[in-house]
C-alpha cells in the first residue's frame, strides 16, 4: 500500500495553474446572475454582496463581475472582426462586379460610366463618410440625423446591380 499516489498529481506546473484557476472561477449560475444584474443596472459591489449572500465565497464573488466584462469584450471583439471581414468581402465583390464597366471607360459614354461607378462604389466602400455628407447637405426630406450606414450600402449595391441588370436586359 502506497502512502503517496503520484497518479493524482498534475503532469506539469501549467496544469497545476490551470486547475487552480478553474477552482477559483465563478460557477456558471454566478456568471449568469452577474451578467443579468449588470444588464439591469446594478453596481459591482451590490452584485458581489448578493452572490456572497447566495453562498459564494467572497474571493470568487469578486471575480464574477470582471469575468462578465471580459466575456462581453471578447464577444464585441469577435463581432467587430466578423463585421470587418464582411465589409472587405463586400468591397472585393463590388470591384469584381464593377470590373466589366471599366472596359467601357474608353467609349463615348465613359464619363457617365465613371461617374456611375464612383457613386455606387463610393456608397459601398465609404458609407460612413457619405451618410454624414448627405446629412450635412440635407439631402432628403426631414433629415435631422445622418443616414443609416446600412441604407447607404444598400443604395450602392442597388445602383451597381441595377446597372448590371440594365446591361443584360437592354444591350
Amino acid at each position: 500500500m502506497a502512502l503517496f499516489d503520484s497518479s493524482r498529481l498534475p503532469m506539469n506546473p501549467g496544469e497545476m495553474h490551470r486547475q487552480n484557476a478553474d477552482a477559483e472561477a465563478p460557477p456558471d449560475w454566478a456568471l449568469r446572475y452577474a451578467d443579468a444584474a449588470l444588464r439591469c443596472g446594478l453596481k459591482a459591489p451590490e452584485i458581489e454582496a448578493s452572490l456572497i449572500s447566495k453562498g459564494l465565497p467572497p474571493s470568487i464573488a469578486q471575480s464574477a463581475v470582471p469575468c462578465c466584462f471580459e466575456k462581453r469584450l471578447h464577444e464585441a471583439k469577435r463581432s467587430q472582426i466578423r463585421a470587418d471581414r464582411l465589409k472587405w468581402f463586400g468591397r472585393i465583390a463590388s470591384l469584381v462586379l464593377a470590373a466589366p464597366y471599366l472596359v467601357l471607360l474608353g467609349s463615348p459614354t465613359g464619363v457617365e460610366v465613371a461617374l456611375f461607378l464612383l457613386i455606387s462604389l463610393g456608397c459601398i466602400w465609404f458609407p460612413e463618410i457619405l451618410s454624414t455628407f448627405c446629412h450635412i447637405l440635407r439631402i432628403g426630406p426631414y433629415m435631422s440625423a445622418p443616414w443609416p450606414v446600412g441604407l447607404v450600402v444598400f443604395a450602392g449595391w442597388f445602383l451597381l446591380l441595377s446597372a448590371i441588370v440594365y446591361a443584360i436586359v437592354f444591350k
